[in-house]
């Protein structure tokens, strides 16, 4: 579900902000900073897409680990770093954006910022029960 949800905030690109001044309004999305009319991008955001490409290819490799779970659960813990980290860039890139446009903004956040949280839920659950197998499978090679 964490690779999954990930995928469509690439695929959609969807707004993740509105930043209201007095005589525009502008949206931060994954590609960017752009008007409402999707002028040209007035801010770069390479370390979000790039921290948004982890999100997506970690999950999903994580899950074709299952045979070495000591690797799988690094796997996982390290993509909910970089799921964080998604998060911390994406409140750098809010006030880089507002700083851009120089003077009083009004943020205001749409459904898709809320649902970040997703995937880090979701890795951390499938930690949980990655570690809860590594268990039981320890226990049952002592009983033998």
């Amino acid at each position: 579900i964490a690779a999954l949800w990930a995928i469509v905030l690439v695929v959609a690109d969807p707004v993740m902000l509105s930043l209201t001044s007095s005589d525009a309004v502008f949206h931060l999305k994954n590609l960017g900073l752009f008007t409402i009319t999707g002028d040209a991008n007035q801010l770069s955001t390479y370390p979000l897409i790039a921290a948004l490409a982890l999100c997506v290819i970690l999950p999903v490799f994580a899950i074709f680990k299952y045979g070495d779970r000591k690797l799988q659960m690094k796997i996982v813990r390290f993509g909910m770093i970089v799921q964080l980290a998604y998060l911390v860039l994406l409140v750098f890139y809010v006030d880089r954006a507002s700083t851009l446009i120089g003077e009083e903004v009004d943020i205001l956040p749409i459904f898709w910022v809320y649902t970040i949280i997703v995937p880090i839920i979701c890795s951390f659950l499938a930690y949980r029960f990655i570690k809860k197998d590594d268990d039981l499978v320890r226990a049952a090679d002592r009983l033998r």
